[in-house]
């Protein structure tokens, strides 16, 4: 079984990030900057996702995380 869990998905969302912020820095490079604003606005969404903030739909806060087996912790 692959591992799982907050750490791997917050891993996950980390590198999604890093890979929206390559390509907001080619576009602005490139001077194309509707893409950047666009590739932008995905990258923050993907933060706001990984942060956890109120009402920002992020799933790694203290109090809202839910082990997806609770009867296998201790």
């Amino acid at each position: 079984m692959p591992p799982c869990g907050p750490a791997v998905e917050i891993e996950a969302l980390t590198s999604e990030i890093a890979e929206y912020r390559r390509r907001k820095e080619a576009a602005v490079d490139a001077q194309e900057y509707t893409q950047a604003a666009l590739v932008r606005d995905k990258e923050k969404a993907v933060e706001r996702r990984r942060s956890g903030g109120p009402g920002r739909g992020g799933r790694f806060t203290a109090g809202n995380y839910r082990h997806p087996a609770p009867h296998l912790v201790d």
